[in-house]
């Protein structure tokens, strides 16, 4: 029995074409938009790369972490891509890979300790072309209150190291408040105060504060008292500075499940305080 005439069938051919034209048009388009952007991303990648090595320091790719662990010494110096070696020379290792460490302090690749001198903050406004970036490192004038804006947009960022930094204060913390990836900070000899304890509070992941030399009373603790997935807490003073931490602030420590590790050297505290809380958190390693 026939269906419909010729003509009919025709126009259902035609209908169909025109849709699989219309798909492969759309594909094309959605293709070729991504392919720009991520050709434009890759340049400024190449780019910011090109001026980190300049700057003096360390760059470090996503394959270079092989068990997916992006602690700041768990790379691979040696670790290798598995894109085609012709490929990379063709296209570059930033269109296939994207940066997932920056340090700007020293590198051991060789066995030997290279150590970057400069003090300038201006590399940190090329951060902004690692979208992936995992870690930092930097020290001294490497940073300011102004330079760490540069910090802000880094939603990967998961270890932040910072040594010496005496240009940074609670204002300059602040631009650390919406990454809420960070799971380890070390920052000493700054002039944070407990205003900066409460920014790390509020970060979900966070587990280890090392904050030596700072400037910290009771009421720091009573913010981070509430981060019960903490693990390592240092807010060390300085023997010339001591900490403005007594007894009744290290009470506050008391209830965190999983510390295991509190560095509380040069502050207030006396012996019958660290006696109490040793007994109330029997399982925490004290650093006196």
């Amino acid at each position: 029995m026939e269906t419909g005439t010729p003509h009919m069938k025709l126009n259902s051919w035609r209908n169909v074409f025109r849709f699989k034209l219309r798909t492969l048009l759309l594909a094309v388009t959605i293709v070729s938009v991504w392919l720009g952007v991520h050709v434009h991303s890759t340049e400024k990648q190449r780019q910011s790369v090109t001026a980190i090595q300049r700057y003096g320091g360390w760059l470090r790719y996503d394959f270079q972490f092989p068990t997916g662990e992006y602690f700041y010494n768990r790379f691979d110096p040696n670790a290798r891509s598995r894109v085609p070696r012709w490929l990379l020379n063709r296209l570059g290792i930033d269109f296939f890979h994207d940066v997932v460490q920056v340090n700007l302090n020293y590198s051991e690749d060789s066995g030997r300790r290279k150590e970057n001198h400069n003090p300038s903050d201006e590399a940190l406004q090329h951060l902004q072309d690692f979208p992936k970036l995992r870690v930092l490192l930097l020290q001294d004038t490497q940073a300011s209150d102004s330079s760490m804006r540069h910090l802000a947009g880094l939603k990967k960022l998961e270890y932040l190291f910072m040594w010496n930094v005496a240009n940074v204060n609670d204002a300059g913390v602040e631009h650390l408040r919406n990454l809420r990836n960070l799971r380890y900070i070390h920052l000493s000899t700054s002039q944070i105060t407990d205003k900066s304890l409460a920014v790390f509070a509020r970060l979900p992941k966070i587990k280890g504060l090392s904050l030596q030399f700072n400037h910290f009373t009771d009421e720091g603790l009573e913010h981070v008292a509430c981060l019960e997935q903490l693990e390592t807490l240092w807010v060390c003073g300085q023997s010339e500075m001591p900490n403005k931490i007594t007894d009744a602030g290290l009470k506050y420590l008391e209830n965190l499940k999983n510390h295991t590790s509190l560095g509380i050297q040069y502050t207030q505290v006396t012996p019958k305080g660290m006696e109490a809380f040793k007994k109330a958190a029997p399982a925490c390693k004290v650093i006196e």
